[in-house]
Formats: structure tokens, C-alpha cells, sequence
């Protein structure tokens, strides 16, 4: 799901989700200041970091 208000700036949302019952859910801004994603996650090995412009948030084991 995105969406625009016609001034360049745009949202969304989109899931993956896979065989194994994991999922990914990520929300994304792009605008005049760049592009920024906060990624919610319940696949193994994944932990909450937040690296330059993304936020991960995990409830894996």
C-alpha cells in the first residue's frame, strides 16, 4: 500500500510473510529529506539495531 500527495513525499506499507510463519513488516517515508523504513520482524537472527536510516524491530527468539 503507498501513497503520494502529489508533492514527491510518499508512504507505504508492504508485508512479506514466508513458508515458515515468519513475517516482515515494513513502513517507509521517502520526502524532501531522503528515505526512512521501520521494519518489524519475527525472523530468527533478526534483533532490534538501528542502523543509519532504518529502525528494525524483533520479537525473534
Amino acid at each position: 500500500q503507498e501513497s503520494s500527495d502529489g508533492s514527491g513525499n510518499v508512504t507505504g506499507t508492504y508485508t512479506i510473510n514466508n513458508i515458515e510463519g515468519h513475517s516482515r513488516v515494513v513502513d517507509y517515508v521517502a520526502d524532501e529529506i531522503g528515505f526512512r523504513a521501520i521494519e518489524i520482524s519475527n525472523e530468527p537472527g533478526s534483533s532490534n539495531l538501528n542502523p543509519a536510516v532504518v529502525t528494525v524491530d524483533s520479537s525473534a527468539p
